[in-house]
């Protein structure tokens, strides 16, 4: 998480002017509709047009170095049903602690800047949880103390212990913020040529221990001196990267504390802004344009609602329902424009107020379970398209005024059709039709709470996450009348409706 520059976030998103839409255009597998009152909205699916690929285990998650150490990784319990619930994942470790992390394999003590240690027993304990769960890691080594050998070493003990599991190192954290007044790990005139010079020292060192170890990076921060990292960096050739990857937040806010620039907390409904997903769009172009000059796939490799200079997460936002239908929104259009996976970044330790973490426990790991938070049921509703190809929508509506409704749809290659629909409207209910020539049944499974500010009782298909971590939604059948399929769509929620062709129809 950038520290330096997050209080940016809001104010840039204020830059940003609201497009106008029009819903009898198609939009490449998604949409947007505002609704009001007593409105209708109709979707048409043309499944004969076929975008990217959602990926199985693109859904995944990020935490801090520092957790490596912790009993918080141990394979049992919750936290396996949780990850394994998501699907293939991958699970990023990295954040602000990588870079204040200091490896060893001989119970050398650390220094005064680190923060933590890093030990082949804690590789040992991750790959055991990797292995239980079906995934695979991303491991960031530190590039903010320079020590090249000491990388090496880790990134090859990382993969001789988790073997095939490793899917990439990363090199550093938010490399663009290392010469900020906060961070301290390089002198001011540290720039993109300084970076992509010591990157290749690095890989040099680390190749010539592990000729098989692959890179992902530059892992930037969504701070605006990326702007121009990015495509510096994308011209390298040949990429020294198999993925570029970039952090993003929507919503940031700082406490008067230290050299933080004081800002206001966002509100929960900052999430479901419009301005929020115009920026989305701003800068997922910004990263499909990199990835294209790179020759490379993008990947966001942290990500989550709100950061802060001095406090991870936001209480108004991360805790609550407003979290859910952002992460399924938030998941569904970065896939739709091309990226392969997403990191969502959190601590699995002690749930906080200011936590953005997914997945944590209500109290001291000694005495309570790791549980599921908001946000985790979004990430479960997007998995539920993984595994098709997104596809065109058409819509249209009455009452249209701005942005407030979102829909995507992917379709597999046995023809299932899985529909997204969220609803971010502040108040009222629609009438959704969804026409699917050659369809002839349909299920849905909704994403509910009492509210966007919601902590709780919130639910999937009826199921809200139990003491084990299993979550069992019970999808119900959607009305429909020839290839016509009717449902009723109230503020704040989400749909996730599933439609299997007429025999005949493939």
């Amino acid at each position: 998480m950038q520290r330096s520059s997050v209080g940016l976030a809001l104010s840039l998103l204020l830059l940003v002017g609201v497009a106008v839409f029009a819903f009898d255009q198609m939009s490449p597998g998604r949409s947007r509709a505002a609704i009001n009152g007593r409105s209708r909205l109709a979707i048409e699916v043309n499944t004969t047009r076929l975008s990217f690929y959602f990926h199985p285990g693109a859904v995944g998650l990020s935490i801090e170095t520092s957790q490596l150490s912790r009993a918080a990784l141990r394979p049992a319990g919750p936290l396996v049903s949780l990850m394994r619930a998501l699907g293939p994942g991958t699970l990023r470790i990295g954040g602000n602690s990588a870079d204040r992390s200091w490896w060893t394999d001989n119970g050398e003590p650390k220094p005064a800047w680190a923060t933590s240690t890093v030990t082949p027993d804690d590789l040992t304990r991750l790959d055991d949880l990797l292995g239980s769960v079906g995934w695979n890691a991303i491991l960031t080594v530190d590039l903010g103390h320079f020590e090249p050998a000491r990388a090496a070493e880790e990134a090859s003990s990382a993969s001789r212990i988790l073997g095939p599991r490793l899917r990439a190192i990363e090199i550093g954290n938010e490399p663009n913020a290392y010469a900020t007044s906060l961070e301290k790990l390089r002198p001011a005139s540290y720039g993109v040529g300084n970076y992509i010079g010591e990157v290749d020292v690095y890989r040099e060192r680390i190749l010539k221990a592990e000729p098989s170890i692959r890179f992902d990076g530059p892992d930037l921060s969504f701070a605006p001196s990326s702007h121009t990292w990015l495509p510096v960096i994308a011209q390298v050739r040949p990429s020294p990267f198999a993925e570029i990857t970039y952090h993003y937040y929507p919503t940031a806010y700082n406490r008067p504390e230290g050299r933080c620039l004081r800002t206001e907390v966002p509100p929960a409904r900052a999430l479901l802004s419009p301005l929020t997903r115009e920026y989305e769009e701003n800068l997922l172009g910004r990263l499909e344009a990199a990835g294209a000059l790179a020759r490379r796939p993008t990947r966001l490799s942290e990500t989550n609602t709100t950061s802060s200079c001095n406090s991870a997460g936001g209480p108004r936002t991360s805790p609550v329902f407003a979290s859910a239908l952002w992460a399924l929104d938030w998941t569904l259009r970065a896939a739709d424009s091309g990226v392969t996976g997403l990191n969502f970044h959190g601590k699995f330790g002690r749930c906080s107020p200011n936590s953005s973490s997914s997945i944590c426990a209500p109290r001291s790991l000694a005495s309570a379970r790791l549980t599921a938070r908001p946000e985790y049921y979004g990430l479960y509703a997007a998995s539920r398209l993984e595994g098709g190809r997104f596809i065109p929508l058409k819509l249209e509506g009455q009452g249209v005024r701005s942005a407030d409704f979102t829909a995507y749809a992917t379709l597999r290659r046995n023809h299932t059709l899985t529909v997204a629909i969220v609803n971010m409207a502040p108040r009222g209910a629609a009438q959704i039709a969804i026409t699917a020539p050659g369809y002839g049944a349909g299920t849905v499974d909704r994403l509910t709470a009492p509210s966007i500010h919601a902590k709780g009782h919130v639910t999937f298909g009826g199921a809200s996450v139990d003491t084990e971590g299993q979550l069992r939604p019970r999808a119900i059948p959607v009305h429909h009348e020839s290839d016509t399929f009717t449902l009723r769509s109230h503020a704040g929620s989400a749909q996730i409706v599933t439609l299997t062709p007429t025999i005949g129809a493939r």
